[in-house]
């Protein structure tokens, strides 16, 4: 057997190389048994057609392959499978062990526009798509131009009934889902029920929006400790209840009623007075309500007690 030649230089002055021109080369440095290119490295120069495959193997390499003239290039697997194909035009596209299209990129025939991906076999909690970055910068970043028309930059759809659309799992610490807009018109974050079961659901049992549009808050029992009853009435002498609105719906484009307006207690006082809520800057409706209920409580204890009084000076 001659000597094998791993690398073939063609040197880059010549502009076109054909596959015979590359053969008689090869062939005349010894590096062909047959017809066959062994792992060949080639510098410079283009060449044109020709089916080209490594000794000893199955797996071949068409350039402008005769049966399929809209390709550019196209790899075949050691069965003769077509495991890549790149287009005139272009594209790409990538296919399972068992001639399935399971990707493709730069596509114009309606598969993805851009990028499509198909997980055509079943592999267990393996992704059709995984993408891992070290640096200090985003994993993927979607930018939505067209502004004559509301399309997503992102649309995911599933068509299971175990499966979740979305799944974000953040074990870093940091926050796992961030949405931020600038709209005047639209909302920020927009959900949508079309079924009968609810709109958004949590870990907590017991807190949920329903399909309704009705938000309901965790209360159980179970879910508390260290409890404590609490004298309520003396002190809402104290909370000052205002009319109001807040100052970032001032900007916002006013209804027939003007802007919206609302009538609540302070966040700060609340706080301060009662000593309750996770957050002096915020409001709990749960335990606005608590302290409402108690007041009334304690109100009607109080009206008892004058009851019990008038009906004495009744019987007198």
């Amino acid at each position: 057997m001659p000597p094998q030649v791993t690398n073939l230089f063609l040197e880059p002055k010549v502009p076109d190389v054909t596959w015979e021109q590359i053969m008689e080369e090869a062939r005349a440095r010894g590096a062909l048994p047959g017809s066959e290119l062994i792992s060949p490295s080639i510098y410079g120069g283009r060449f044109y057609g020709g089916s080209y495959r490594a000794i000893d193997s199955k797996a071949t390499l068409d350039i402008f392959p005769e049966d399929d003239k809209s390709l550019g290039f196209r790899g075949t697997d050691t069965a003769g499978k077509t495991r890549f194909s790149v287009s005139i035009a272009g594209s790409l596209r990538v296919y399972d062990a068992s001639g399935n299209n399971t990707g493709s990129f730069g596509d114009d025939s309606g598969l993805g526009g851009v990028i499509n991906i198909t997980q055509t076999a079943t592999v267990g909690n393996i992704p059709p798509v995984f993408i891992t970055t070290a640096k200090d910068a985003i994993g993927i970043r979607l930018i939505q131009t067209h502004t004559t028309t509301a399309y997503e930059a992102m649309k995911i759809s599933t068509a299971s009934n175990a499966g979740t659309g979305l799944y974000v799992e953040n074990t870093g610490g940091y926050v796992a889902i961030l949405v931020e807009a600038n709209s005047t018109t639209q909302p920020a974050l927009h959900v949508s029920q079309f079924g009968t079961y609810r709109l958004i659901n949590t870990n907590v049992s017991g807190c949920f929006l329903s399909n309704g549009g009705v938000w309901t808050d965790a209360s159980s029992r179970l879910l508390k400790e260290n409890f404590k009853d609490m004298l309520v009435l003396g002190k809402l002498k104290k909370l000052n209840i205002q009319r109001y609105n807040y100052i970032s719906e001032r900007g916002k484009k006013k209804s027939a009623r003007g802007v919206a307006k609302h009538f609540t207690p302070m966040a700060e006082d609340f706080f301060k007075i009662f000593g309750i809520g996770e957050d002096p800057d915020g409001l709990s409706p749960a335990d606005v309500a608590g302290v409402a209920i108690q007041a009334i409580k304690e109100l009607l204890g109080k009206v008892e007690v004058l009851e019990k009084k008038v009906k004495k000076l009744e019987n007198k």
